[in-house]
């Protein structure tokens, strides 16, 4: 176990891979945007803005509409409010290299690891999905 800045790692030297069946595969957890990241306790000190127990590095799913844009991330809403800080902004989905964003205003669901990214000095939440595949868009306004 190791630490990146408010999130907790495992670093392996070796895995072996025991069994590989479906049943054996545990499902993400479905949360609202303003549940990722989670409120800290003793060592884990958890996210501006949070509620709910701290759950760095599991796989979550969330959804929301896709509110604004950047080069490899996105942020959504789906109007739980999730905060930096003080300020209301949604929730900011990691994009994998070379993944674009969908468009704003596209209502979306995604799985990923909760997350954080660092912004003017605090760890806020974030969703880090590891391909587009784990991104699914389910309408567009117009």
């Amino acid at each position: 176990m190791s630490a990146r800045g408010p999130q907790r790692v495992l670093i392996m030297i070796a895995c072996e891979i025991v069994s590989s069946s479906p049943a054996s595969t545990i499902g993400a957890l479905g949360m609202p945007n303003r549940n990722v990241g989670g409120m800290g306790s003793g060592s884990l000190p958890g996210f501006a803005g949070t509620s709910g127990l701290w759950n760095g590095g599991l796989l979550i799913r969330t959804t929301g509409k896709v509110t604004s844009t950047g080069e490899g991330y996105f942020y959504i809403d789906d109007g739980s409010g999730s905060r930096d800080g003080t300020q209301y902004t949604g929730l900011r989905v990691i994009l994998p290299d070379g993944a674009n964003p969908p468009e704003i205003s596209a209502y979306v669901v995604v799985t990923g690891i909760s997350s954080w990214f660092e912004n003017e000095g605090y760890g806020l939440p974030a969703v880090l999905i590891g391909s587009v595949n784990d991104m699914v868009i389910f309408k567009q306004d117009r």
